[in-house]
């Protein structure tokens, strides 16, 4: 019975990213077991050559680059086809934030997903991607909020795009190739507007505004499988039809306007995107994507004005929509006007943007995420272990770890099959939580041979292999856009807090250097007993200072290694300065000994 569940489970469009962690905790299924179950339902539902491609998408001519993805037109997945004489080249429309408040990680959530994918396309299969990014700087809520704060649209939109742009760079998501913005391309929505009413698919009301006709383009709901019947009740006195939709709004009092053929006012939302997508991509463009709450009325609306002003017959090849993100099952989406939404600000308070992009990259791009303490857990848990992984690894490469004699065609093998696997997984529609399982597999792998101690043999080392594991595991977490604390060194962004750990560093040397270079007589300065006992204590206080700071210190056979910790406690000044009045620790600039 839980088998036949679990098929119509994965059979159904909205659960299709059903990861195995969980399956696996309810069935005590072994993994092995479970790639065979899940690859057996998946090429069924999903293979590209079971049945033939939907009408609704034409397929382009060019060159195939190997990968396919889930394309929202045809509904299934289909190969991923670049103009041959692009170069390798993609074009990408992304639809921006409407900039009127803050960012939350609803938010960041789908803009890290497109962030991952851009990625794999670049440093995966090797495609330069054009990523164009529309900012939305005129909207009713951004006339609304203007009006609350008492200031001009201008001061709101700025303000909020600058806050954007700070939240995306703390989630380490790459910025656009080139950002457009609604009001810098006015004169080119008038246009766009007056070639869709000349082309017949537009109509100019008597209060002066613009509407497209949905009826006189035949394939419309072809994206969202919507029918011209739905909401049909619904039509509006002006309207001709219920889906007929603004392209240009008459001006109302008290609101932005600009001149145009039809009367003052401003543009629609929906034009905005056709207009720029086109102004820098053209009349084709390949990739457009999006949250899956613009699907409909947003998409299905961009590819009617855009088709009608190109005369063409497929505009976008491909149309990507990332899945929305819950507090809770059974609750609406992450929304400001639900006022159910967590800042990314407030986020990246309690957790790192690497936790918060494994927990993104832990469910397929398409499928929903609940953000919960459990799910972050999940994701912290994983970032803890990748880290003590590869500090392990340098451990072992320098000689600090020793462990009976590695096993090392058996895992070349392993390190060769996890490749295969991974590459496999990121070029089936960009299931990254598939190629980290693959990868979690290969470090438990690993770990067995660093960790096995049952006859340890001096010399016996296989550093080489070790080094090969690293090195390939650290490229694919650059390539996924991680700062694994232990895999680079500090930089500016680093969770090591410097000033602190040096802090801690130069107390501790003022210790060491009291005993050291003291006058007193060894008696007076206590028994050699107690100056190793002050000494060792002197050395735990620097490494619980070193962890505080974001770095953990761990004893082994022969030495000490350390690894940057990916959690950071927070440690005030005065905190320090009480422990260091209660163990009468001096602080450098106190000792009256020159060097």
């Amino acid at each position: 019975m839980l088998l036949g569940s679990f098929k119509s489970f994965i059979q159904c469009e909205q659960c299709v990213a059903l990861t195995k962690r969980r399956f696996c905790a309810t069935t005590k299924r072994s993994s092995a077991n479970l790639n065979r179950f899940l690859k057996t339902f998946s090429d069924r539902r999903y293979s590209t050559s079971s049945r033939p491609l939907d009408s609704r998408w034409l397929k382009p001519e060019g060159t195939d680059t190997g990968v396919v993805v889930h394309n929202s037109l045809s509904k299934q997945k289909v190969p991923l086809i670049l103009p041959t004489n692009s170069g390798r080249t993609a074009t990408w429309y992304c639809c921006g934030p409407t900039v009127y408040d803050s960012a939350h990680i609803g938010h960041g959530s789908s803009y890290l997903r497109f962030d991952l994918i851009r990625r794999i396309l670049m440093h995966v299969f090797n495609i330069d991607v054009v990523m164009v990014m529309g900012i939305t700087d005129i909207d009713d809520k951004i006339i609304n909020r203007a009006h609350e704060l008492g200031t001009s649209m201008e001061a709101v939109t700025r303000k909020y795009e600058n806050e954007f742009d700070k939240d995306m760079s703390a989630l380490h998501i790459l910025p656009p190739t080139v950002r457009t913005r609604v009001t810098e391309h006015i004169p080119q929505i008038l246009q766009f507007i007056q070639r869709i009413i000349d082309n017949g698919y537009g109509y100019v009301t008597e209060t002066g505004n613009v509407y497209f006709n949905v009826r006189k383009y035949s394939r419309y709901g072809h994206l969202s499988k919507k029918t011209l019947e739905d909401g049909e009740e619904k039509k509006s006195e002006e309207k001709g039809h219920s889906h007929d939709f603004a392209l240009w709004k008459a001006a109302k009092p008290d609101e932005p306007w600009w001149d145009s053929p039809w009367g003052r006012g401003r543009p629609g939302w929906h034009i905005e995107c056709s207009t720029m997508a086109s102004e820098i991509f053209g009349a084709k463009l390949d990739i457009h994507s999006g949250g899956c709450d613009l699907l409909f009325p947003h998409h299905e609306n961009e590819i009617a004005q855009s088709v009608a002003y190109h005369g063409c017959e497929q505009w976008a090849n491909y149309w990507l929509h990332t899945g929305h993100l819950y507090l809770k099952p059974g609750e609406p989406k992450m929304s400001k006007s639900l006022k159910n939404i967590i800042s990314i600000g407030e986020l990246l308070q309690t957790y790192t943007a690497d936790q918060f992009r494994l927990c993104c990259m832990l469910e397929h791009y398409r499928a929903d995420i609940q953000y919960s303490e459990d799910t972050m857990l999940e994701a912290v848990n994983l970032s803890n272990r990748l880290s003590t992984f590869f500090s392990t690894c340098t451990a072992y490469i320098h000689g600090q770890l020793d462990c009976s004699p590695i096993q090392e065609a058996k895992l070349m093998q392993s390190l060769k099959d996890t490749k295969a696997k991974v590459h496999r997984a990121l070029a089936d529609d960009f299931k990254i939580y598939i190629a980290l399982y693959a990868i979690t597999d290969l470090i438990h792998e690993v770990n067995k041979e660093l960790t096995s101690n049952v006859k340890v043999v001096p010399g016996a080392r296989s550093p080489a292999v070790i080094a090969a594991v690293y090195a390939y595991l650290s490229r694919m977490l650059d390539i996924f856009g991680l700062n694994i604390p232990g895999v680079q060194a500090y930089q500016e962004s680093s969770p090591v807090h410097l000033p602190s750990l040096l802090d801690s560093v130069v107390a501790f040397r003022s210790t060491v250097r009291q005993f050291a270079i003291g006058d007193k007589p060894t008696s007076e300065q206590g028994s050699k007993k107690e100056v190793h006992k002050s000494l060792l204590k002197a050395c735990d206080n620097l490494r619980q200072d070193m962890g505080l700071s974001g770095v953990r210190v761990m004893d082994l056979a022969k030495g000490s290694s350390w690894e940057i910790t990916s959690s950071v406690a927070k440690k005030t000044n005065q905190e320090s300065e009480e422990r260091k009045k209660t163990e009468g620790q001096l602080e450098p600039d106190k000792l009256k000994i020159e060097d």
